[in-house]
């Protein structure tokens, strides 16, 4: 079953049922609120759903981890996916709203812009890294979760203390909005993993040893500040 709500849609799911969804060509979801628990039984046409306040605290982190950004989605409402949570011994149904955004639109929150095509990389926890632009510079936009944002916070911190050291990324400013924390953070050429396997990348001379002395001097300076992992 699936509805319109406020403009967003809401599918909702039974327990221990599987529904796809799917976004229009050249979109892909923005999961806006998820709930798996005890809902009105209206919602998810289950004569046996109990209408309890009851709802899986990681329910929106979970989602958004599974569909965020991709075209099509399997919602799996199921404890082996959620966990029992405060919810034990009730039927329960999964309900997500969701907006399909096209992935060319530009994320634009203070002085932090981005294309949610342009991907870096994926972290942990639905963490997810952009290439994009901070006050007009290009910056690696790093986008992270609300159930993160104590850990955010911590690494927002160190990265103060320690980029002032050339082989140490520069921390440029966090902004927020209601549903993301993000931090822009320099901008690097290449991954070290580009650096080593790809043959077109131009190293502009800078050798296999000069690379190692760069890595072991950055992490010498960080360990002078007894900080011995930046990253989760």
């Amino acid at each position: 079953m699936s509805f319109l709500r406020y403009g967003t849609r809401v599918p909702c799911v039974s327990e221990q049922f599987l529904s796809s969804i799917s976004c229009e060509k050249e979109k892909a979801f923005d999961v806006v609120d998820a709930n798996y628990g005890g809902l009105d039984s209206d919602n998810c046409d289950q004569t046996t759903v109990q209408n309890t306040d009851c709802k899986a605290e990681n329910s929106l982190a979970i989602v958004r981890i599974m569909c965020n950004e991709e075209a099509s989605c399997e919602l799996h409402a199921d404890n082996s996916v959620f966990g029992h949570g405060p919810c034990r011994n009730v039927f329960k149904c999964m309900e997500v709203k969701y907006k399909c955004v096209n992935l060319g639109s530009l994320v634009s929150v203070g002085k932090i812009s981005f294309s949610l095509k342009n991907v870096l990389g994926r972290g942990c926890e639905g963490t997810v890294v952009y290439k994009g632009k901070f006050d007009g510079r290009d910056a690696a936009v790093k986008r992270i979760l609300p159930e993160c944002f104590t850990f955010a916070d911590r690494e927002v911190d160190l990265l103060r203390e320690s980029d002032a050291h050339p082989n140490v990324i520069r921390y440029f400013c966090t902004e927020e909005d209601q549903q993301f924390r993000y931090i822009a953070l320099e901008l690097c050429e290449a991954t070290l993993q580009e650096y080593v396997e790809d043959p077109t990348f131009e190293r502009h001379g800078l050798t296999p040893v000069t690379v190692l002395n760069q890595a072991m001097s950055g992490l010498a300076h960080l360990h002078s500040l007894n900080i011995g992992k930046i990253d989760r």
